[in-house]
Formats: structure tokens, sequence, C-alpha cells
């Protein structure tokens, strides 16, 4: 037993005499070194290659122009990566390539060159045919068809017709350009949110004649212009004006024509004067037709 100790102890010496020797402490200083270094450069690799540390802030890319999102995205160092169009789902066409979603959401914190998702309107609408005008040739019937087939329509002229019925369709409009009933048959094809407008038929006994009110004065001339169902709209008072009851009709818009007629409903407007205009007939002569 004291054999093996002294020979623990004899080992002991010499391997702390091999440590403590000037090679071994040289070798050892060289590697902690190395290991060092090593260590250095690792860490400050990996900093510069994840940006530890680093985020930037997700601008909010909703509602702007495909291509002015990705020109904002470039500014501030972020990818973009666009989603398959999609139709969110509104009653009326959204105007296409508009960014309609992106992840990650906006103003949220990520790091350089991330790709931003984004999801947009359809870059080009979908299209429908016009439907069919057969026996449906009135105007508010066939309005609802475009309304339910995502189109609009408006009335761009109302003509005097007596041989059809009032509201019935003489042709449409897109644009410029002229669509009769043979080019609905053969078929028109239109993006939806296209405005249709049309031109449809008025009957005469929704006109009536101008009624001359020049040299009336303001009591008379409204009451002709309530008798012919017409309205009474701006009135217009010179500076000889002190009481408008009694005052003279000396303008009238739209201006008296015994051959012209005008839409029931339709306004007139006056202009007063005090005394009685030059050449005017007397009260009992006026005749509102113009005799």
């Amino acid at each position: 037993m004291s054999k093996f100790k002294e020979s623990l102890q004899t080992f002991g010496k010499e391997c702390l005499a091999f440590i403590s020797s000037p090679v071994v402490l040289k070798n050892l200083g060289v590697m902690l070194s190395i290991f060092t270094v090593m260590l250095v450069v690792t860490v400050f690799s990996l900093r510069s290659c994840t940006r530890h540390g680093e985020s930037l802030e997700v601008p909010d890319f909703s509602k702007m122009k495909v291509t002015d999102a990705i020109k904002k995205a470039k500014s501030n160092n972020f990818n973009i990566a666009l989603i398959d169009s999609i139709d969110p789902g509104s009653v009326t066409p959204p105007t296409p390539g508009i960014v309609f979603n992106q992840v990650p959401a906006p103003l949220s914190r990520v790091k350089k060159n991330r790709t931003i998702y984004l999801t947009v309107t359809k870059m080009t609408r979908d299209k429908v045919i016009l439907p069919s005008t057969i026996g449906v040739d009135e105007y508010e019937p066939y309005e609802k068809k475009l309304r339910r087939l995502g189109l609009k329509s408006e009335i761009k002229e109302r003509v005097l017709n007596e041989r059809y019925d009032a509201n019935t369709i003489l042709y449409f409009l897109i644009g410029d350009k002229k669509i009769t009933f043979e080019d609905i048959k053969r078929g028109v094809e239109v993006e939806k949110g296209t405005l249709i407008s049309f031109v449809i038929t008025e009957r005469g006994d929704n006109y009536v004649s101008i009624p001359n009110l020049t040299c009336s004065q303001f009591e008379r001339a409204e009451f002709l212009i309530q008798g012919y169902q017409l309205v009474l709209g701006n009135v217009q008072t010179d500076e000889t004006v002190t009481d408008r009851a009694s005052a003279f009709v000396y303008k009238q818009v739209p201006a008296f024509d015994a051959t012209q007629k005008i839409r029931i409903g339709q306004q007139i407007e006056l202009y007063l004067t005090q005394s009685r205009p030059i050449d005017c007939p007397s009260e009992e002569e006026l005749d509102p037709f113009g005799n």
C-alpha cells in the first residue's frame, strides 16, 4: 500500500513538472489564443449573418397600387411577393391591382430584406355578357338585370316618341359607342363595373308648352307656372323692386317659344323689375301663349 502511495505521488510530481514546463505552458498559451480568436470571429460572423438585434418596421401597403407598393418596399429594404389576385366580394368591382392584404402585418418589426407577401385585387376585372332584351325592353327591369351582374347604368337621354310606351329602351351607349338590340343578340362582352348609358322614350303627355310670362306681374306668373304643372325656380329682383308681388317679369328662363315644349315639373326662373317694362301690353291683353 505504501509502495502504491509512493508511486502515485511520484506520478503526480512528474505530471506537475510536465505541465509547468516552459514548452507546455507556451503551447497551452498558443492554443488558448487560437481558441479565443476563433470564438471572436464566430460571434461576429453570426452577428453579421443574422443582423442580431437589428429590425425594421413594416410599412402599411394597404390600398396602394402594386407598382407603388413595390417601389416603397425596395426603398425600405424589403422584398415583395404577390399572392394570387382576389375579388374581395364587394358589390362595386374594386379598382384593379390594389393591395388588399399583407403579411407580415403593417407596423410589425422584421429583419432587413424580409419578403412581404401582398394580396391584391384582380389586375383585370371579370367580364360578363349583356343580358338579352327579349321581353325586357323597359329601362327599370333591364337596369335591375345589369345591377345583378355588377354593371352600372344611367339614362343619357329621353327622346319624345309617341310610338312606344314611356321608358322604352331605344339603344345603349358604352362610352361613345352605340349598342343596338342586334348587337345584344350577337353578344356584347363588358367588364364588371362598366357604365351602360341608355336612350329611352318619353311620351308627349309628359310635356307642356312654355308659357309666356314676360310683362306679367309676379303673382300672375306664379299662378300660371303652377297651372302648367311647372315649378318656380330662382327669382331674381333688380334694385328697383320694393314689392315682389306687384313687380313685373322682364325675363324668363327658359324663354318663351311657341314651337317648344318642356317636361312637366321643370323649373322656370324669373327676373323682376318694379315698373312695367316698355312696350308691354296691359294685364288684360296678356296671352300666356304669346298670341
